[in-house]
């Protein structure tokens, strides 16, 4: 049964029972929540577990464009090709979209960034599914997205922040892939076959230098609640990743990716994230290393 005093509401659990998918008998375990998404595995007594997700309405993310749509129609795509857990239901609810996947045996990746290269690598080398959103695709465009999100911030370090705009131009790839969009450590599940991606409401289509900015990017750690990534970590992730071409292009627009994640640091700082003014100083410092490299 749902535990006492822990989501989910009970409203979610009876939408969930009348529906068949689950029991009034089974058990609710909270897992980490995530911009207003809120995560649950479900352990029942005679068959698999699963995991619920629940996006409640909230403000629109200037950067994270969470669509449960999106997210559904990504697992099932990569579910075809065992890269997804299988979706199981979905539904609308007073609360919000609520989505059931199967949930993975397996562990959040936590070590050997050699593996998350080569993991986004195997998920960008899958075809598209047909219209997913465009992801910014070089300097002009990702500076043009920075300065929205600063003029939606009012302190004196956003303003601070204009300032630190990245000087040249890296055009456009035009040669877009299927982008997760979102590659946290809690997103990729370590299992005994290789990675199965969950998370996938921001899923896009773009340049694959989009996911390797998220993933090293020192903010997206501090957000978890983690340190950044150490030189090693990093050294060792863009050694791995196969397409080195894609690497040198990321050096390239390193500064720009920085100093977005700034400006999204400073906006979530702005709205009482406690974390993202650690994250800010974080990000400023890759910024900085970013440009002398």
């Amino acid at each position: 049964m749902t535990r006492t005093g822990i989501f989910p509401p009970e409203t979610l659990a009876t939408e969930l029972a009348h529906h068949g998918v689950l029991t009034p008998e089974d058990d609710w375990t909270p897992l980490s929540d995530r911009r207003g998404i809120r995560l649950w595995r479900v352990d029942r007594d005679s068959a698999p577990p699963l995991t619920v997700k629940l996006y409640a309405v909230s403000e629109p993310d200037p950067l994270f464009a969470d669509d449960p749509a999106r997210d559904a129609e990504i697992l099932g795509y990569l579910a075809a090709r065992q890269l997804a857990p299988r979706l199981v239901f979905q539904c609308s609810t007073p609360l919000g979209i609520c989505l059931v996947h199967e949930d993975v045996p397996g562990a959040p990746q936590r070590r050997g960034t050699f593996l998350v290269a080569r993991a986004l690598h195997k998920l960008h080398g899958n075809l598209q599914p047909p219209g997913l959103r465009q992801a910014p695709d070089g300097s002009v465009e990702l500076a043009e997205q920075t300065a929205a999100i600063l003029s939606d911030c009012a302190s004196p370090a956003a303003t601070a922040a204009r300032n630190l705009a990245p000087q040249g131009n890296v055009p456009p790839l035009q040669r877009p892939v299927l982008l997760h969009g979102d590659p946290v450590p809690d997103a990729m599940i370590v299992t005994e076959t290789g990675f199965r991606w969950a998370g996938l409401g921001c899923a896009a289509s773009g340049d694959p230098c989009t996911d390797l900015a998220l993933f090293l990017s020192p903010a997206m750690q501090v957000l978890r609640g983690a340190a950044p990534l150490g030189r090693a970590e990093r050294a060792a992730f863009l050694a791995s990743y196969p397409c080195q071409q894609t690497v040198a292009r990321y050096r390239a627009l390193a500064p720009w990716y920085h100093w977005r994640m700034l400006a999204y640091c400073l906006w979530r700082h702005e709205r009482g994230d406690a974390l993202a003014r650690h994250a800010v100083r974080a990000e400023e410092t890759g910024l900085k290393q970013s440009q002398i490299a």
